[in-house]
């Protein structure tokens, strides 16, 4: 799957449902090797069940010296206390676990949408360890229309587990990667793209 000693980029959401989406920037691909998620569990069950086993398998490197070698980006909200446990933040678990160079991904929509829409055409994911992104990006993570075709809102329907929970895990990643620059507007055309990737082939 990576090539050894390539240093590889995560993206984590928080949540009721972790994920992680795992990736590299290779050549003028963006290959997307693993998206994970644990639905009902936290960030500490994610990175022990299926995390750090994967990268202990597939990018052993990675777990010996992740300061040089784990790019993360993640959700911002995962920098704020809980109110039932003033001490825990779960970007520290990640800290803690796999402490590499962090980065909070965007907030706002229009962002995070232009980050997808500039990497899109270059992912390139890993068909056997994608299925749960794969199946996001084929039409589970969509916009929400009402009955006569109009979009409910501008921005994808949550909550939508775990679909919507991967696609913001990849996102965050795409940010740390450095592939989404942000531009102040997008075409028409570019928001027909995204809204037809949301919508497609929904099951």
């Amino acid at each position: 799957i990576p090539r050894y000693g390539d240093a590889l980029g995560f993206g984590f959401d928080f949540g009721l449902c972790p994920s992680c989406i795992i990736g590299a920037n290779v050549g003028h691909e963006i290959r997307i090797y693993a998206s994970l998620y644990q639905e009902g569990a936290g960030v500490r069950q994610l990175m022990e069940d299926q995390v750090l086993p994967w990268l202990g398998y597939h990018a052993p490197w990675v777990l010996r010296d992740p300061s040089s070698n784990a790019l993360i980006g993640f959700d911002p909200a995962g920098e704020t206390r809980e109110q039932t446990d003033s001490t825990y933040k779960p970007i520290n678990v990640i800290k803690e676990l796999l402490n590499g160079w962090e980065e909070p991904g965007p907030v706002r929509w229009p962002e995070r949408k232009e980050t997808l829409l500039q990497a899109i055409w270059r992912m390139k994911l890993h068909p056997e360890h994608c299925g749960p992104l794969i199946k996001a990006m084929a039409g589970r993570w969509y916009y929400a229309k009402t009955h006569g075709g109009d979009y409910r809102s501008l921005q994808p329907f949550k909550p939508n587990v775990p679909w919507a929970d991967l696609g913001d895990a990849l996102i965050y990643l795409l940010h740390r990667l450095g592939t989404g620059a942000y531009r102040s507007s997008a075409s028409s055309e570019e928001v027909r793209v995204v809204r037809s990737v949301f919508s497609m082939n929904r099951r």
